[in-house]
């Protein structure tokens, strides 16, 4: 499982998205079996019509996966952006 993420991660289509859309801050591929298991069940915050699937052909694998984008750039939330205030030991 951890050898065929891998490739997932360093897939053409993966990195041929990610090239032709450097204003993106994320870039997601996931597994067949993951998006049938939560993003084809209707997970809240997931939603299907920002998925598309994409035919993965690399060393031993040859599998669909899907690839995820946001409708606009990813901003980071508000609490990334506050200054971290340091925690008194007691």
């Amino acid at each position: 499982m951890v050898t065929n993420m891998g490739r997932l991660l360093d897939s053409k289509p993966l990195c041929r998205w990610a090239a032709e859309h450097r204003e993106r801050d994320l870039a997601v591929v996931m597994s067949d079996s993951l998006h049938r298991f939560v993003v084809a069940e209707g997970v809240p915050g997931l939603p299907r019509e920002q998925f598309a699937r994409v035919q993965v052909r690399a060393t031993e694998l040859a599998t669909n996966a899907w690839l995820w984008w946001v409708t606009a750039p990813a901003r980071s939330p508000d609490f990334l952006l506050r200054p971290r205030t340091p925690r008194r030991r007691t």
